[in-house]
């Protein structure tokens, strides 16, 4: 998680020893009250008392929302995802700016659990920002509150990743086209590719005729849920989709094992969009994943996906020989890796 985020209007940092009084000066009742652990009234003490106790990323991390300088609120993931707002930076969006930003950090993490939150009954403005960012009710408990001095009825949300992935889709430029996630309704696109027998007969998994039956199971497991594998369309301005390319672990990340794999339909060879296709998913999966190399193959009687990759800075590093899906013989493959630079 990173300690610094930087928003369209906000700036999000660790609080620090010195925010206490600030922190003071912004909390009234109509913040207190619908927050479970904080006090009433609220005293400098309190501040310096939770500052001092903070450990950042041991157990949970804490941000604050500052503008221009200026705390404005708090927002952490401790157990479950948690903010505040002084009352006079209401209804401006700035709740829902945060949320978003610490969301798609916790997320980034392809092993990150599902993730809880919560609002008092009756705290309509915190339900909206949890709804808006994709959290579904879970039932609802009684919690207490100390600001009340009573126990008051809470709303459980819960948020997975492939809720979160799934309203907040990736989208990677390269070049003169942008990658997007395959999903069950992308079809038609895929079949096309999957099942060109030019294509077919380079790619390692990929049965000629192609079973359409076959392709819909597939679609179902290779959708992108921000985890160690997914399929992506490689698309055109006018949202023509032209390729596929995606990635995987075969050992689910238990080995330095992530590899990419490839497939540009046949009216676009030459044209290299799959030379900056594989340029850019090769940088978001270093960005994004901590991993040390990204390996790949190409059949050695494919040089022009040979040359995709040696463009790409991939390295030849060895050969095997397997029978190949579509053309039920055995075939030598050249394999290639990079490593993060």
């Amino acid at each position: 998680m990173r300690k610094n985020i930087i928003t369209e209007r906000l700036y999000l940092r660790p609080p620090i020893p010195q925010d206490a009084q600030a922190i003071k000066n912004l909390i009234s009742y109509d913040v207190a009250q619908w927050l479970t652990r904080m006090p009433w009234p609220y005293q400098i003490s309190d501040a310096t008392d939770w500052l001092a106790a903070l450990n950042w990323g041991e157990g949970g991390y804490v941000w604050a929302i500052t503008l221009h300088g200026q705390i404005i609120g708090m927002i952490g993931l401790e157990d479950e995802l948690g903010y505040w707002l002084a009352p006079e930076f209401w209804g401006k969006g700035y709740a829902s700016e945060a949320a978003h930003a610490v969301l798609a950090e916790y997320f980034k993490n392809p092993d990150a659990l599902p993730l809880s939150s919560g609002y008092h009954l009756g705290n309509d403005r915190s339900a909206n920002v949890l709804v808006k960012m994709g959290f579904s009710p879970m039932g609802r408990e009684m919690r207490a509150a100390l600001a009340q001095g009573r126990d008051v009825e809470l709303q459980k949300m819960m948020l997975t990743p492939e809720q979160w992935h799934a309203i907040n889709p990736v989208r990677i430029d390269a070049g003169n086209t942008v990658i997007l996630p395959v999903t069950a309704t992308d079809f038609d696109a895929p079949y096309g590719i999957f099942g060109n027998k030019d294509l077919a007969w380079q790619l390692g998994r990929w049965p000629h005729p192609l079973d359409p039956a076959l392709l819909r199971k597939r679609l179902v497991t290779m959708r992108w849920r921000g985890q160690w594998g997914a399929t992506f369309k490689i698309t055109r301005p006018n949202n023509q989709t032209i390729g596929i390319i995606g990635f995987h672990s075969d050992s689910n990340a238990q080995k330095d094992d992530i590899a990419i794999g490839y497939a540009l339909h046949p009216n676009h060879w030459g044209s290299g969009h799959m030379t900056q296709a594989v340029r850019a998913m090769t940088q978001f999966i270093f960005d994004r994943y901590p991993v040390s190399q990204i390996f790949a193959s190409a059949v050695i009687d494919n040089p022009a996906s040979q040359r995709v990759l040696i463009k790409n800075g991939f390295v030849e590093y060895d050969r095997v020989q397997y029978v190949q899906s579509s053309r039920n013989y055995e075939v030598t493959s050249l394999e290639y890796r990079s490593k993060r630079p």
